[in-house]
C-alpha cells in the first residue's frame, strides 16, 4: 500500500496550519473533555488534531495504515499503532480505555461504517464518546 500522507499531505502541497489545534480546543470545551482523558484518532494522518488535544492535557493515541504517521506521532508524543481499520489487528489491545475516540474525514473512504461504529464502541469506556466529522458535501463542491 503506498503511503498516502506522503502523497496527499506533503507539507507543501498542504501546509501546517493553526487550524487543528484551534478544533481541538473547540471540540474539547464542547464535548466537557478533561485533562487526563484518553482519547483515539483513527486515521490519524499528521496527528495534527491530536496534538491539539495533546497540549490540552489529554493522552493521546493513533492509528493510521501510513507508516510515515508514526513519524509525526513520535515528534508529539503520542502513542501510535500502525494499522488500518480493515485488519482485525487494531482494536483488540484497545479494549474498554478510552473515553473519546475520534476521526476526522475517515468513515466515508471505509465500506462498513456500522462496523465501524461497533468496533469503536467496544473500545471506549462505559458512557465513552466516539465523535465522527466528515467533510461538508457542498463547501468541497464549491
Amino acid at each position: 500500500m503506498s503511503d498516502y500522507l506522503s502523497n496527499e499531505y506533503d507539507t507543501i502541497k498542504r501546509p501546517l496550519t493553526t487550524y487543528p489545534e484551534k478544533l481541538a480546543k473547540h471540540i474539547f470545551k464542547k464535548f466537557s473533555m478533561q485533562p487526563g482523558d484518553s482519547i483515539l484518532e483513527i486515521g490519524a494522518g499528521r496527528c495534527e488534531l491530536l496534538s491539539g488535544f495533546k497540549k490540552l492535557g489529554m493522552n493521546c493515541y493513533a492509528i493510521d495504515a501510513a507508516p510515515s504517521s508514526k513519524k509525526w506521532a513520535d515528534e508529539s508524543g503520542i502513542n501510535f499503532e500502525l494499522s488500518s481499520f480493515d485488519s482485525k489487528k487494531p482494536f483488540k489491545p484497545f479494549a474498554k480505555i478510552f473515553d473519546f475516540i475520534i476521526s476526522k474525514s475517515f468513515i466515508e473512504h471505509i465500506e462498513t461504517p456500522v462496523e465501524y461504529g461497533v468496533k469503536c464502541m467496544e473500545i471506549l469506556v462505559n458512557n465513552g464518546t466516539n465523535i465522527v466529522l466528515t467533510p461538508d458535501f457542498e463547501s468541497n463542491y464549491r
